[in-house]
């Protein structure tokens, strides 16, 4: 039905253009295009709306969600080939919307869960994150800092993974109590301010909790710290680490 400029339809005309595209016009009556009307959808659910929108949108509000929504969903078949687009493998044997969480292969070799509009955002799995945003790449990457300033504040990307890589080999456990609340640390057994070439070497740390981490450097201190010292605490063998 095509809409004709400066003419008034007539109800009739009206009534005709709703049942045409399946749905029972419940008025009696057409007094403008603006008017809401009643009417009965083709999905048997009552609407009311206004001849002009109507004309736009021929069935109900929640008839109109779902049509919307039918027209933006995307098949697994192209899901899995944007993935790919990104160096990304699917995992997921469906695809349940862009909100849903999906399980993939980074690229980086590792696992992770993370849904299509966050992947889409440039989201990166927790993983590669901190090779991604870290060093010269972080939005707080300080220029004028030197690289020596960055080596004694142990601030740059190969400490950081250290870092994870301890805990993550460790379980996020603590090796001394077993507590897994609370902050972990990484603990260097050698000392980092002396002991320079096993800096970033995970068999060169252990992880302990906030609280056995303080126990071990106030018996022991915080410079010169030797994987004998730790061995030694661990076992218990140190009069002064009954007194800590």
């Amino acid at each position: 039905m095509e809409k004709t400029p400066g003419i008034k339809k007539t109800f009739s005309e009206v009534n005709q253009f709703f049942y045409e595209h399946g749905c029972i016009l419940l008025e009696t009556e057409y007094r403008n295009c603006r008017t809401p009307m009643r009417f009965t959808c083709s999905c048997g659910r009552e609407g009311l709306r206004s001849f002009s929108k109507f004309r736009r949108y021929p069935n109900c509000r929640r008839c109109g969600h779902e049509i919307s929504a039918s027209k933006k969903t995307l098949s697994y078949s192209s899901v899995k080939e944007e993935l790919e687009g990104r160096g990304l493998k699917l995992l997921s044997t469906q695809y349940d919307g862009v909100d849903v969480p999906l399980q993939y292969v980074c690229t980086c070799g590792r696992t992770a869960w993370s849904s299509l509009s966050n992947i889409r955002q440039g989201c990166l799995c927790k993983g590669c994150l901190p090779d991604r945003t870290s060093g010269v790449k972080s939005p707080t990457f300080n220029q004028k800092m030197s690289t020596e300033e960055r080596l004694k504040k142990r601030a740059f990307t190969e400490y950081r993974i250290w870092r994870r890589s301890v805990r993550e080999r460790d379980a996020y456990m603590c090796v001394r109590c077993g507590s897994k609340s609370g902050g972990m640390c990484a603990h260097h057994l050698d000392g980092y301010e002396w002991c320079l070439d096993r800096r970033t070497d995970v068999t060169n740390g252990v992880t302990l909790c906030t609280q056995c981490h303080r126990a071990f450097h106030k018996a022991y201190g915080r410079l010169r710290n030797t994987k004998e010292q730790f061995y030694e605490w661990m076992s218990g063998g140190a009069a002064r680490n009954d007194a800590a």
